[in-house]
């Protein structure tokens, strides 16, 4: 990584159970620096990250734009790699992914993420979702791990009023000044456990993703684009996955998709009466 000054930047909260084995794969990359912004961890993250960096700065709980943001504002390296503290990848990825976008020309680049041993169905079905959506090629929204130019965060920060919903956000307004983005052909791990409650706590969060971002942009929107936007979980959550699926797959994992589809509606419709409700008092 010589030639390469990468910055690894991972948001935390909570998440001692993967965070040691997460911050060693990065660690492993030799990178120029690892930087940690943590969201007030009342568990032991805190303390299994410090016997790795001392770079470890406060994210005041308004969300994972302003925690991304901290940890650029800290960060000196002309790529900025954002880690998710789930998330777990080889050796060798950072120096990959650099090299990818250099020769793509891209300002930015994600790895497809993949569940680590799956044993149960719903694990099995995040696994399928991702298979399914997330694959090497050009994208207008990538997720994390994501890998992008100093100089593209510096004009273009994440939105500290979104919550939740700083990559599509990115993604939209880096694709309207012809800057290109991309899953690489290098895909990296997710360690932890998925049942019927995770997938349903972390869908209603992308349904409050979906919210800010449809909140932020409705009102520039055409109707037929609005419309588009309210139906966009049917079509990422069910109809994009079952056009790359087998009749068995499809079939197998349609109840699973079902269930993932609601839970992002419902979250949508959750966090759009509570805005409503705010905006009364």
């Amino acid at each position: 990584m010589s030639n390469y000054k990468v910055s690894v930047i991972i948001c935390t909260m909570n998440c001692d159970d993967s965070i040691e084995e997460c911050i060693t794969s990065a660690v492993n990359n030799k990178p120029f620096e690892l930087i940690v912004v943590d969201g007030k961890s009342k568990d032991d993250t805190m303390s299994i990250v410090r016997k790795y960096t001392n770079r470890v700065y406060t994210d005041p709980g308004q969300g994972l734009a302003k925690a991304r943001n901290i940890g650029f504002s800290k960060a000196a390296g002309d790529y900025i790699f954002y880690l998710g503290s789930d998330n777990v990848i080889a050796e060798g990825t950072l120096e990959h992914t650099v090299e990818y976008m250099t020769t793509k020309g891209l300002v930015g680049c994600a790895l497809p993420a993949r569940l680590r041993d799956p044993s149960n169905y719903c694990s099995k079905g995040l696994d399928f979702r991702w298979k399914t959506r997330f694959f090497e090629g050009e994208r207008e929204v990538i997720g994390t791990p994501s890998c992008w130019t100093r100089a593209v965060l510096a004009k273009f920060p994440f939105d500290d009023n979104l919550s939740w919903s700083d990559d599509t956000d990115i993604g939209a307004r880096l694709k309207e000044e012809g800057h290109k983005v991309a899953y690489s052909s290098l895909t990296c791990y997710e360690i932890g456990f998925s049942d019927w409650r995770d997938i349903a706590s972390r869908f209603r969060l992308y349904g409050l993703s979906d919210l800010e971002y449809y909140n932020k942009y409705k009102d520039s929107w055409t109707r037929p684009r609005r419309i588009k936007s309210l139906l966009h979980p049917i079509h990422a959550e069910i109809v994009d996955p079952l056009r790359y699926a087998s009749l068995l797959e499809a079939v197998y994992f349609l109840p699973f998709l079902l269930w993932v589809c609601l839970n992002r509606i419902v979250g949508f419709r959750v966090a759009r009466k509570r805005f409503h409700e705010s905006t009364r008092t």
